[in-house]
């Protein structure tokens, strides 16, 4: 196997192609590992630093990198060693592809003069030999492959790249320390020269200064004098001005305050005039809502004696009705004993008993008629009078609300522009008026509670005599029956005159609230007089309470009203 690899190298004599590669490629490596080998040592790459024998002045620390220097200091055998392995290997590879290309166009022309058989078996022999000899054609590259491996391998075990690196990095390491060196010693002699100028400096000054500061310190002196003699004059002037200053400022703070209190004392009189006339408009208001208050309950007084004379009449019209019962149940009895009487002439006494219950029909028609247009206009009477009393209570309450509130809104207007100039508190007036809109809370509860407990009745004895109506109109059979809701009738019609009578104690309650209402607003108005000063605390209370009063008789109004319109309806559903 080694004869065969050996055989495969070695060059073969004769053939001239072959032995020009193996000469260029041996050659070529001999050369440059000898050229290594004898060039690179220090002298030679210190001659390269300091440029010796060259136009350059040489190398410096800060001509570039670590490898740029290294490059920079090589030689030239050095530098051809870096390319020539290189070059080794493509110079084998092209004698192989030369070495193909022939082989190649030998083949080719073989292959084109194989038409006869002679032809052919020599072209054949000469393929075969071109094929034989096909293999030595790679031996270029080997070469070349052996070249390239021997020089690398060579110059590693030389190792003068390694030491030209660490003679470059020795000698920066010698130009940096030579560098810094200069540097402090050139900082040496900067600081030395300046401490000798500035010893020089010192000396110069040291007299100059001695007379400058002389001259400063007299110059300060006169300066003190003419500040002190400034600061003294100006001193006086700003007094003068200040107190000037102070008798102007104290004049005009007394005609301001007189202005003030003159400005004052006449809001003041505005605001009591204003005040007072508020109060007796409102004062004025109260009394003519009492009056018509007290006209209103008088008139509902006179109403409600109507109302009892018709109730009156209603409890006679129901004795009457029950007398006429009686006598029914009496004509009953003798028709009946006739009848017993006269039972052998049974003819004769069917014509008299017809003629019986023809007149006992015709006597219950006229009594029932009788009874029911009694009842009826009794009904219509007492359902007029009461819509009239309650429309005309309304009205009134309405006119009344309506003329408190137009008061109340002109006090609060007048009020709200006087209490934006007058200041303080109002605390009796407010105790007072509190009382007051008290007492009016509670009577308006009570008319309110009134008022429903004679709605209740009202419906009572509308219910309870549809009831009787109804019964009368359907059969005659329950006469006897009629008699106890009748009573009933009775008893609610009484009892809706009580409620009624306790309707009417507590309007007058009302009145006389109304009445402690103006008593008070007298109070009110001598409290204003005195206490001026303390009505703006009290506005907003007094104008809330006030609301409230307008806002309850607002909705006593409405309540009045909304009973109004149900009784019209139940006297519409009873007239049909």
């Amino acid at each position: 196997m080694l004869g065969h690899v050996i055989d495969f190298i070695k060059p073969d004599a004769s053939e001239p192609f072959q032995l020009v590669f193996f000469a260029i490629i041996l050659g070529a490596a001999v050369a440059t590992v000898a050229g290594v080998w004898r060039t690179a040592r220090p002298d030679n790459w210190k001659a390269n630093w300091e440029g010796t024998g060259r136009d350059n002045t040489g190398l410096d620390v800060d001509h570039g990198s670590f490898n740029d220097v290294c490059d920079a200091v090589a030689t030239k055998p050095e530098k051809y060693a870096e390319i020539v392995p290189g070059l080794l290997l493509i110079f084998g590879l092209l004698g192989t592809f030369v070495g193909l290309g022939i082989a190649l166009d030998s083949a080719s022309a073989i292959l084109s003069n194989a038409n006869a058989q002679n032809a052919l078996d020599g072209g054949m022999n000469d393929l075969l030999e071109m094929m034989g000899g096909l293999g030595t054609k790679f031996r270029t590259s080997t070469w070349g492959i052996l070249g390239f491996l021997l020089v690398k391998l060579a110059l590693a075990g030389m190792g003068r790249e390694t030491q030209r690196q660490q003679w470059v990095i020795a000698r920066m390491k010698l130009e940096m320390d030579k560098a810094r060196q200069a540097g402090a010693r050139l900082e040496e002699q900067r600081s030395q020269r300046m401490q000798d100028a500035l010893a020089d400096v010192a000396v110069n000054m040291d007299g100059s200064l001695d007379q400058r500061l002389q001259q400063d310190r007299g110059l300060r002196l006169a300066h003190q004098d003419d500040t002190a003699e400034m600061m003294r004059r100006a001193v006086q002037a700003l007094g003068q001005q200040f107190m000037a200053a102070l008798e102007q400022d104290r004049s005009l703070r007394v005609q301001a305050d007189r202005a003030a209190a003159e400005q004052m004392r006449a809001l003041l009189g505005n605001a009591f005039e204003q005040l007072q006339k508020g109060m007796q408009d409102n004062q004025t208001a109260q009394r003519r809502a009492a009056e018509q208050a007290a006209q209103t309950l008088e008139a509902m007084l006179a109403r409600q004696d109507q109302g009892n004379e018709i109730a009156l009449d209603t409890q006679q019209v129901l004795v009457a009705f029950t007398a006429s019962q009686e006598a029914f149940s009496g004509s009953i009895q003798r028709s009946a004993d006739t009848m017993s009487a006269a039972a052998t002439n049974m003819n004769g006494a069917a014509r008299e008993m017809s003629a019986a219950i023809a007149a006992f029909d015709g006597g219950v028609r006229n009594t029932l008629g009788t009874i029911e247009e009694k009842l009826g206009e009794t009904i219509d009477s007492m359902g007029r009078s009461l819509t009239k009393n309650l429309e005309v209570m309304a009205n009134l309450l309405g006119d009344t609300a309506n003329t408190l509130k137009k008061s109340l809104e002109s006090f609060s207007i007048k009020t709200g522009e006087t209490l934006g100039q007058v200041t303080g508190s109002m605390k009796i007036a407010s105790e007072s008026q509190q009382k007051v809109m008290g007492d009016v809370r509670n009577a308006m509860k009570d008319v309110q509670e009134m008022v429903l407990q004679a709605t209740s009745s009202i419906s009572d004895i509308s219910n309870k005599l549809d009831d009787s109506l109804r019964a009368v109109s359907k059969s005659n059979l329950q006469m006897a029956a009629l008699v106890e809701p009748m009573k009933a009738s009775q008893s609610s019609t009484t009892t809706a005159v009580a409620s009624l009578q306790e309707t009417g104690q507590a309007l007058r309650s009302l009145q006389a609230a109304l009445t402690r209402d103006g008593n008070d607003a007298e109070r009110l108005h001598a409290a204003l007089a005195k206490g001026a000063e303390v009505v703006a605390q009290a506005h907003s209370r007094i104008h809330d309470l006030l609301q409230r009063q307008v806002n309850s008789l607002e909705v006593l109004r409405e309540e009045l009203r909304s009973l109004v319109q149900p009784r019209m309806e139940d006297e519409a559903e009873l007239a049909g």
